[in-house]
Formats: structure tokens, C-alpha cells, sequence
């Protein structure tokens, strides 16, 4: 996210870079809802869980962590 990189880098304000990501996250979940017409919850949890599984040791994402939301 370059947007939230330079406002920090000019300004030093966490709070401040902290709300532009937010922002563009809210950006790509309003944007995926538009083609998850029907599989809203199912879509937004894959979203939601990609930052915790990526930060996890393995890098990689599995689908079968959220298995209770997708059935």
C-alpha cells in the first residue's frame, strides 16, 4: 500500500496511515461484495483471514482454516 507508506513517511503519523489503510481495505471488501452476490460471509471471511494465515510461518493459505464458514 504506497499510499499509506509515503503519508507516514511525510507525516510520521501512525494514526493517520492507519485510516488511509483502513480505508483502501474497506475499498477492496466493498469492491469484492460486488461479485460475491450470494456469498458475502463466505467471501468476507477468506478476506478476513488471508492477513493471519500470511503471517504465520508457512506462507501459504488454506482454505480448510475457515471450513465452519464455508459449509
Amino acid at each position: 500500500m504506497p499510499q499509506v507508506v509515503e503519508t507516514f513517511a511525510e507525516t510520521h503519523d501512525f494514526e493517520a496511515a492507519d485510516r488511509i489503510k483502513r480505508r483502501i481495505l474497506k475499498l477492496y471488501r466493498d469492491d469484492i461484495s460486488k461479485f460475491a452476490e450470494g456469498y458475502e460471509s463466505k467471501v468476507y471471511a477468506i478476506f478476513d483471514d488471508i492477513p493471519g494465515q500470511l503471517s504465520r510461518k508457512e506462507k501459504k493459505y488454506k482454505l480448510s482454516s475457515i471450513k465452519k464458514v464455508l459449509v
